[in-house]
């Protein structure tokens, strides 16, 4: 509604009605009481006509309040509202024993849901929240302060005319379209934050490479292919970095934000959005000089969380892992970056990029972006190959195929007008999403309607220059992004019966929650474990609460009576026998639930309704709870496996955002959330089994001491996980103390992971390449001493082929996925620890606690639930595609014959040709190991 004129004088005057309305709600009142001073008053004002109470609404959790609605004449709109008594905590359980999912507030958006609506009305007198109902989205609300907000206010607030415009017909009408497009906003924002992280890092690099301090050591680097690996690695964990930074510095949720964000020191010192953001375009449009300012800003940030600091406004505890650890990028560290690739990074993270000429640049704002946003960004910068040009080069690209070629070869695709010249900014169209965030379909490079599509050129590259190409694409390596709604679904139809069946309300245990096990076997950057999180969190910070209240009505119910009626203790000071109530038992029992939790601190129950300051209200402790329980889901509940290190850290972090866990390192899920091979790793009782003929048995007769050996070792790593556990690592004491017990946990399994990578890596190479008598030798040497022996290459050979290493290590290197492998054991122990192979994970070895709870290797168990979108289409060899990527002509050959000669011409390279041939033999050998592993998923038909 307008402020002014004859429309504007109308507002103020039925707002001094309304005042004076909500003036007679001062101490208490029922629920039609508030409906009478709250809701009636701007019935007219609002432009309905009447309010009629409703049935119950069937919903997920059965028959719920179906509220009020509010109609005009001709029932062509309609609102419905929720009404309570005066100062009702709405966001507790409507009724004391009730489960905290049966609040006022979660009722309506429940059954907003499903009678198909899109906003309600729910008001106690004091709050009136606006909801917002999404079936793709969270729910979301606006929460508006009655009193003393709107009572105090003499001038039309905001909020006010805000709610008369979407709790109107015509606003409700409108709702559905104004949520689609502010997430189709939010999902432009993420798509738009994906191309420019990608031009953030070639911008950032590329200013590195060009700084004349660093032209002798990169004169040192011959081999530049493996130097643009480094540099684009190294400047993902620095995009990684200011992303996370941004994302915590901006949200307006305290139990997802920095809690020093506030302070003077942190906005005028270090924010990069703020304290560094101001010098950016100074330096990028009229080239200001500033010293190292930006340089210096920014690695002083980074070294803040990489060492910590703690003075009178801030407190910040180091963060460690391969993100903000001290070694996470130690050749970007030692180079000198510049202010202008420090500005070119914020340049591109803080502002968006005018599509139009003569658009003005707008900020990103990171506080409304979710973890999964976050993870979007990872997942689209995941497939792109990096190189450095050392003669000049064009890039080329067909659909999503996009090559990097000689500019000799690519010529004649260039435009005959004009063409783009060296050093254009190229076409970044190459996302593989439309605007509505959710997955576009193909990703085939065949032809659409029978046609070839064209060749584009792109853009002419010079020597010297970085640049990074997109790959085969997601579906090479089966990765895949799901959408959030299908994510909650699937989360919810898995989890949600399990849940309710070790903690049914009616006998909330909270503890039986926390020993649920969920795997996600491919996790990326943790969609799927984020959303569990949410979903077991709050299912225990219920089940904590109900526990809490029903011991609380138990504790008064004791003090209400009097006498005997229960067992007794004895009084040793006077020899008396002191009776207990059997109320009061039972209120010590259920206190005893959450004391039970692995909660060292005991801080979840200073949180709950009996202890928190705000009483049996919801507040700052309600979120504070909800932050702990995600705390100990992450704990204690969820697994997760990934090839790639990186998916493997953000994951990490992904966790560490959700769950609240400032002030603790991100390595405090390094024993849950690992890297390694997730389709080609063996169970123990494969490792006795010949790998060159999995269906036969190792002969010897070895095989109760290498039991034996594997429960010594279990009983070894069972009691370092259980003081893993004990604690998440808040001080520094605590996280020198998980590192050195995450150190031993890897210590105690170490010899039979490398059988396991020897078992699996000889089903890979095959028969005629696998040494089962070299492996039965490592059998014998871990059954008799525990260990490995001291040295590997002694081992009996009998491979046909020949090969740069004996055949048992050719072994051990497939399993961990590397080139080589150090012939002595513990050259071998330090490259298992070191993070730079995958290996073939065997996952009852590398998660002994859900698959061996008792230590003892039988009777094998597993994960409660396994989460997750695996691939949905065959991962097939792309030879045309591969081959394309050195020859774009390839793809445009009119015959077979004509496309023979093609690739053969690429193949008479040698080194492509060996490539090549590894490309495929990489398959088959994947499809080797799936042959055994998963024999029972295939059909046969005679």
């Amino acid at each position: 509604p307008k402020t002014s004129g004859q429309e504007g004088k109308q507002l103020k005057a039925d707002w001094e009605t309304y005042r004076r309305h909500l003036a007679q709600l001062a101490v208490r009142g029922g629920s039609v009481r508030v409906r009478n001073q709250v809701i009636e008053p701007i019935l007219k004002r609002l432009g309905y006509d009447d309010i009629k109470q409703q049935n119950p609404v069937e919903t997920r959790e059965g028959r719920e309040s179906g509220g009020h609605l509010l109609t005009n004449g001709d029932d062509s709109a309609r609102l419905r509202v929720w009404v309570t008594s005066f100062d009702e905590d709405l966001d507790a359980p409507a009724r004391r024993g009730q489960a905290y999912r049966f609040s006022h507030v979660r009722i309506a958006q429940r059954v907003l849901l499903a009678s198909g609506e899109r906003v309600g009305l729910v008001t106690n007198g004091v709050r009136l929240h606006l909801l917002i109902s999404d079936p793709a989205r969270p729910d979301s609300q606006v929460i508006i302060p009655i009193d003393p907000g709107w009572k105090r206010s003499r001038d039309v607030p905001d909020s006010f005319r805000l709610l008369l415009a979407l709790a109107s017909p015509a606003g409700v009408k409108a709702v559905p379209e104004l949520v689609d497009k502010a997430r189709l906003q939010q999902a432009r924002v993420t798509k738009e934050l994906r191309s420019q992280a990608r031009k953030a890092v070639e911008r950032f690099v590329q200013e590195v490479l060009d700084h004349p301090d660093n032209r002798a050591w990169l004169a040192e680097q011959t081999d530049r292919q493996a130097l643009a690996r480094t540099l684009w690695h190294e400047g993902l964990v620095t995009v990684y970095r200011l992303l996370f930074i941004l994302k915590l510095e901006s949200s307006d949720d305290p139990a997802r934000s920095f809690t020093f964000a506030s302070t003077s020191l942190w906005r005028n010192t270090f924010s990069p959005s703020m304290a560094l953001a101001r010098y950016v375009p100074p330096i990028l449009e009229q080239g200001a000089e500033t010293g190292e300012m930006l340089e210096n800003g920014l690695r002083n940030l980074f070294r803040m969380f990489e060492q910590g600091i703690e003075c009178t406004e801030l407190n910040v505890k180091p963060l460690g892992g391969s993100l903000f650890g001290v070694h996470a990028a130690p050749v970007l560290s030692r180079l000198r970056w510049g202010e202008r690739a420090v500005a070119h990074l914020l340049d591109q993270l803080l502002w968006t990029t005018p599509k139009r000429r003569g658009e003005a640049r707008q900020r990103v704002h990171y506080g409304p972006l979710d973890v999964e946003d976050l993870g979007r960004v990872y997942e689209a910068l995941l497939e792109l190959e990096p190189g450095i040009t050392t003669e000049p080069m064009c890039r080329l690209r067909r659909q999503k195929l996009e090559v990097v070629v000689p500019v000799a070869q690519g010529v004649k695709y260039r435009p005959r007008d004009k063409g783009r010249g060296a050093g254009d900014e190229p076409d970044d169209e190459t996302e593989d999403t439309d605007d509505t965030g959710e997955d576009e379909t193909d990703e085939d490079e065949s032809p659409r309607r029978g046609k070839k599509t064209a060749v584009q050129w792109i853009e002419e590259i010079p020597p010297g220059r970085f640049y990074l190409r997109v790959g085969l694409g997601r579906k090479a390596s089966g990765s895949y992004y799901t959408p959030h709604s299908f994510v909650r679904f699937l989360v919810q139809e898995t989890l949600g019966p399990q849940v309710a069946q070790v903690s049914p309300p009616d006998d909330p245990q909270p503890g039986e929650i926390l020993k649920l096990k969920v795997l996600d076997p491919a996790m990326g950057s943790g969609h799927f474990l984020v959303e569990a999180c949410r979903f077991l969190g709050h299912h225990l910070y219920e089940a904590a609460r109900l526990c809490d209240e029903r011991a609380l009505q138990l504790e008064r119910e004791a003090e209400r009576k009097t006498g005997g009626g229960g067992r007794g203790t004895r009084d040793e000071t006077t020899s008396s026998v002191v009776r207990h109530p059997p109320s009061a038992e039972s209120a010590a029992a259920y206190r005893q639930r959450v004391l039970d939790l692995p909660d060292p601190d005991d801080e979840l129950i200073r949180y709950l309704p009996s202890r928190s300051p705000e009483g049996e209200e919801s507040g700052i402790s309600q979120r504070r709870a909800e932050a702990l329980c995600r705390r100990m889901v992450a704990v204690h509940c969820l697994y997760g496996v990934d090839k790639n290190p990186l998916a493997v850290e953000l994951a990490k972090l992904a966790l560490w955002l959700e769950s609240h866990a400032e002030g603790m390192p991100l390595t405090f899920l390094d024993h849950r959330l690992v890297v390694g091979d997730s389709l080609t790793g063996p169970f123990w009782e494969k490792l006795i089994m010949r790998p060159g003929k999995p269906d036969e048995p190792v002969e010897g007769i070895f095989h109760q001491g290498l039991t034996l050996a594997l429960q010594r070792k279990l009983a070894e790593a069972l009691s370092i996980v259980r003081h893993l556990d004990a604690t998440v690592g808040v001080s520094l004491s605590e996280v020198e103390e998980k590192e050195r017990l995450k150190t031993e946990l890897d210590q105690a399994l170490r010899p039979f992971r490398i059988l396991a990578a020897a078992w699996s890596g000889g089903v890979m190479l095959g028969p005629e390449t696998c040494d089962d008598l070299a492996y039965a030798d490592l059998l014998k040497s871990v059954a008799e001493t525990g260990d490995l022996p001291e040295r590997l290459d002694a081992a009996s050979t009998q491979s046909a082929i020949p090969s740069r290493q004996p055949p048992i290590l050719a072994m051990i290197a497939r399993g961990l996925d590397v080139d080589e492998v150090p012939v002595n054991r513990d050259g071998l122990y330090e490259l298992l620890a070191s993070g730079r192979c995958v290996p073939a994970l065997p996952y009852d070895l590398a998660f002994p606690e859900v698959f061996y709870p008792t230590g003892v290797p039988h009777g094998r168990k597993g994960f409660d639930a396994v989460v997750g979108n695996p691939p949905w289409d065959t991962i097939t060899i792309k030879t045309k595609e591969w081959l394309a990527s050195y020859d774009m002509a390839i793809l445009d050959a009119r015959t077979k014959r004509e496309r023979k000669s093609l690739q053969d011409r690429v193949l008479d390279d040698k080194k492509l040709a060996s490539r090549f041939n590894d490309y495929v033999e990489s398959f088959e050998q994947k499809k080797r190991a799936n042959d055994v592993y998963y024999a029972y998923q295939k059909v046969y038909i005679e």
